[in-house]
């Protein structure tokens, strides 16, 4: 049920689920949002087969980068807390925990790798639009 209303921008998303952010700036509601995501996310498992499909990349000597619309210190600690820093080659991710857009970054790590064969795999259709860029 989830996947099938999840959007960006996340403000939208929250909107869509019935939040007034005229009585609640958003603003203020996504620095509490984090917070709670922070105590919870160590309890969540990783996708099965995940180690074993970023390790078999990394055998065949494929680059990995991570591409996340993630605030980029959450992103990293979020990684390294899981033990896959080994993993990837780059960890890409937001400038602040508004989760407007992942777009912009696509787009500078396309012009930063403008001959790269990219392979993604997301969940989103975010994630979509990311690898269209």
């Amino acid at each position: 049920a989830y996947r099938k209303v999840f959007h960006f921008p996340i403000k939208s998303y929250y909107e869509d689920l019935g939040f007034n952010f005229e009585k609640e700036p958003y603003e203020v509601v996504a620095p509490q949002w984090v917070a709670l995501y922070l105590d919870f996310v160590k309890d969540a498992p990783l996708c099965p087969c995940v180690v074993e499909a970023l390790a078999c990349f990394r055998e065949r000597g494929l680059s990995q980068t991570l591409l996340s619309a993630t605030e980029q210190t959450m992103l990293r600690g979020q990684v390294y807390d899981l033990g896959l820093e080994s993993y990837f080659d780059e960890m890409v991710g937001l400038d602040d925990i508004h989760a407007h857009s992942k777009l912009a970054l696509a787009r500078a790590w396309r012009e930063a790798h403008p001959t790269a064969n990219a392979f993604m795999i997301g969940d989103t259709e975010h994630d979509f639009e990311a690898a269209e860029v």
